[in-house]
C-alpha cells in the first residue's frame, strides 16, 4: 500500500474501533438478550480486540514511517489539509 491508502486504512479502522468499543458497552448496559455479566464480559472482549488491532495496524504504519497524527487530524471536514 502507498502512503495515502495507509493512510485511510489506518484513520478507518480507528474510527471502527471507536465505534464498536462503544457501542459493545452500550448495548451491553442494557440487558437485553442475557445476563448483564455476559454482556458486559462480550462488551470488554469486543473493546479489547479493537484496541489490539489498532495497535498491530499502527505498528505497519510506524514501520511505513506514516505520520499517525497527521493522519488522525486528517478528516472529510478538513478539506484543505493535505497528507504531505
Amino acid at each position: 500500500m502507498n502512503e495515502s491508502q495507509l493512510a485511510v486504512y489506518y484513520t478507518s479502522y480507528r474510527h471502527l474501533a471507536k465505534v464498536a468499543s462503544r457501542d459493545a458497552f452500550n448495548n451491553s448496559s442494557s440487558g437485553r438478550n442475557g445476563s448483564i455479566f455476559n454482556l458486559l464480559g462480550s462488551g470488554a472482549l469486543i473493546s479489547l480486540g479493537c484496541r489490539a488491532m489498532l495497535r498491530g495496524i499502527s505498528s505497519i504504519c510506524k514501520k511505513q514511517e506514516l505520520d499517525l497524527d497527521k493522519a488522525a487530524r486528517y478528516g472529510p471536514d478538513e478539506k484543505t489539509r493535505k497528507l504531505r
